[in-house]
């Protein structure tokens, strides 16, 4: 039977659920009239800010009925009860599996009370003690954890979601490979996973993985990260992240958290397969082809094509020239090469592109004439000017055509003198003026 003790016993106060609501309503599961009547009134003449509003039923067949047609903040519910006895709990939780549940019991089955929390009960009281003062704590203990645990619940529901849509598994592993826990999402792909060993369950494996990173970090203490492919899910691929942790028993364990990466790997293969087709256009180009990037404007490749138009023993040879030391010392405007040089470079990098023609010097000292395309690059976080230069040419259309038919030789080495004498005698008629450095 219950017992009533002194009703001016204070309470500390809980603030967590009281902020949300003043008015709780309690769903009373007592088949003595006796100990009905004594929760009511304990209720009933609560000195705390909330009030409860309190529904009471004889058995479990009527409390399932009143569970089913509305809406209770808590069950106070007697493990005796007639038609349930021990299955109380397990009744209750099938109606409503998030609704708090405080259930009585008697001196002598205290244990019973103990079965009750581990089976999902938020709290269990003694009959036989004064029960003032303690059953409204202990509802108000229940609401206040229940609220706390939906809400943790909710977070983790969203977790769950995400990881889900992203394809992204979570779980836990022991040192000795056990699989301790995997996130609900990735378990409905693989199944059950309580007895197996990791290198099973995902891989399919006898032993323990080859660089297993487990093995790493549980070794090391710290988070290794690898890739891996899924057998299971067309080897599909993921990052794992492992990250070692201990226990509250001081066991050592790790967390993996695996993300898949496959449209990263598809971009990494058309990105690999944009370079190949590249370098073999670079490689196979009748047209000299070459890279400049800064702060010093080095060339930083060339193809075949560029060693031949330079004459250079090889690529090393030609990337060792500045781009100005492959050029007369003045271009035919009178302006020297190396400052004109970085004009042009300024120029395509503001601009975007620029195209003119050059005097350019082969390593064994001969000059020509090129056409020139000057084009500013953005290619994996760098900027770069990529410089394509077409073969000397003797076609009508092209600068070395022009000059010769004027009676202008480009490329013997004493072409600035035959210039200058061209110049002076022309200097009066000044015949086809043209810009020597665009077109």
């Amino acid at each position: 039977m219950l017992l009533e003790g002194n009703m001016k016993t204070e309470t500390k106060e809980i603030t967590h659920f009281d902020a949300d609501r003043n008015l709780i309503n309690v769903l009373l599961v007592e088949d003595d009239a006796v100990d009905r009547k004594l929760v009511e009134r304990i209720l009933a003449q609560s000195s705390n800010p909330v009030k409860f509003a309190v529904e009471s039923v004889g058995s479990m067949s009527e409390a399932i009925e009143c569970l089913t047609n509305r809406k209770y903040d808590i069950v106070i519910a007697d493990m005796g009860l007639p038609d349930s006895g021990i299955g109380t709990v397990q009744k209750l939780k099938l109606v409503i599996p998030d609704t708090p549940i405080v259930v009585l019991t008697g001196m002598g089955d205290e244990e019973m009370g103990l079965s009750a929390i581990r089976n999902g009960v938020s709290d269990y009281l003694v009959k036989d003690l004064p029960l003032d003062v303690l059953l409204v704590r202990t509802i108000r203990y229940a609401l206040d954890r229940s609220s706390l645990e939906k809400e943790a619940k909710a977070i983790r529901q969203q977790l769950e979601f995400i990881l889900g849509a992203t394809k992204t598994g979570v779980d836990i592993i022991d040192s000795d490979f056990n699989m301790v826990y995997i996130n609900p999402e990735w378990q409905k792909v693989y199944g059950e996973y309580k007895g197996k060993k990791c290198y099973e369950y995902f891989m399919g494996r006898n032993a323990s993985c080859p660089n297993c990173g487990i093995v790493k970090s549980l070794e090391t203490k710290k988070p290794v990260m690898s890739e891996e492919t899924l057998p299971k899910e067309d080897n599909r691929p993921i990052q794992v992240t492992t990250i070692p942790f201990q226990d509250e028993k001081g066991n050592w364990l790790v967390a993996e958290v695996n993300v898949d990466i496959t449209e990263r790997k598809k971009a990494e293969e058309m990105l690999r397969e944009k370079e190949d087709r590249y370098r073999s256009l670079f490689v196979s180009s009748r047209d000299a082809i070459m890279t400049l990037e800064p702060p010093l404007w080095r060339f930083t490749s060339g193809n075949p094509a560029t060693v031949e138009m330079f004459k250079a023993k090889n690529e090393a040879e030609f990337l060792s020239y500045e781009p100005w030391k492959l050029s007369p010392e003045m271009q035919p405007d009178g302006r020297a090469s190396d400052e004109k040089a970085k004009e042009m470079i300024e120029t395509a990098m503001r601009e975007g592109s620029l195209f003119f023609e050059w005097v350019h010097k082969r390593t064994n000292g001969e000059e020509f004439f090129a056409d020139v395309l000057l084009s500013r690059v953005e290619h994996g976080g760098k900027v770069f000017l990529q410089l394509l230069g077409t073969s000397p040419s003797v076609g009508k259309n092209s600068r070395s055509s022009w000059i010769q038919t004027n009676g202008y030789r480009i490329f013997p080495r004493n072409w600035r003198m035959q210039s200058e004498t061209w110049k002076r005698k022309t200097s009066h008629s000044k015949p086809h003026a043209r810009n020597w450095n665009t077109r």
